[in-house]
């Protein structure tokens, strides 16, 4: 099982996005991003279930809600970029 990250350069973006996925009923909680991916320039993420994932993609687009980068992240600790 994995969940959805998505990056963004500030908090305040990060929380942006947020408010465009709850008011669809999206639960994405902000949190600072690993330090891995904090080295590509990004702080926060928003955290999406795996069902919810694309339907986030999609209002986000819709919204312009920019964010820098999507990750596919696995309970074993793994991740890999989505590149769409």
């Amino acid at each position: 099982m994995f969940e959805y990250l998505f990056t963004f350069r500030s908090l305040t973006a990060a929380q942006s996005a947020r408010s465009v996925l709850s008011t669809d009923g999206i639960r994405a909680p902000v949190g600072r991003a690993p330090k891995r991916m904090s080295a590509n320039g990004c702080g926060y993420t928003l955290r999406v279930s795996a069902r919810d994932g694309i339907r986030a993609l999609h209002l986000l687009k819709e919204k312009g809600a920019e964010y820098a980068h999507l990750y596919r992240a696995y309970r074993s600790g793994s991740m890999e970029e989505v590149r769409l």
